[in-house]
């Protein structure tokens, strides 16, 4: 896509690139209250972390069928190795250690959707919800009988749209 910038490190091309580069060619709103963030399976991840990590740059975020956890498996290439080795890289890409220690609670504003029927993110949106519960800003639902489908996601946008959009915690 012309206008956007070279992808280097995931988490400021997706922070502060892409808004950027938003704001530039659509004109659009700076205002943080003006901003959400989703994504749906790793994309669901890259949400919550976004959110865990600078709450600052976007008002809500929802992970929709996402991870919570880095996988060191082998969809996640020569990180693999790294994360293996590393509790501190582990313990820094934890988005539930993140919600715990280090961001704010009047900034958290997390959404998590997963099904029983989705044995890629369940287990994981689960652990999440047992980790941070209690926890002001967070939410977990769990929805029936959807398994890890683009039809799935589709089905949650009912219930995704209208938490982005309500920025009361």
């Amino acid at each position: 896509m012309r206008g956007l910038p070279e992808r280097g490190a995931r988490l400021p091309w997706l922070s502060t690139d892409i808004p950027h580069w938003v704001t530039q060619t659509f004109h659009s709103s700076t205002d943080r209250r003006r901003w959400s963030v989703q994504g749906w399976s790793l994309g669901g991840y890259c949400a919550a972390k976004l959110q865990a990590s600078d709450p600052g740059r976007f008002v809500a975020a929802a992970a929709v069928q996402g991870y919570f956890e880095p996988e060191p498996d082998g969809t996640t290439g020569a990180l693999k190795l790294d994360l293996m080795r590393s509790a501190a890289l582990r313990n820094k890409a934890s988005v539930s250690r993140l919600i715990r220690n280090k961001t704010p609670r009047d900034q958290l504003r997390l959404l998590a959707i997963s099904s029983p029927s989705d044995a890629q993110s369940y287990d994981q949106t689960a652990a999440f919800g047992r980790a941070v519960a209690g926890r002001p800003g967070v939410r977990v639902v769990m929805v029936p009988g959807q398994g890890h489908t683009l039809a799935a996601w589709l089905g949650t946008q009912e219930q995704v749209l209208p938490f982005l959009l309500n920025h009361q915690p």
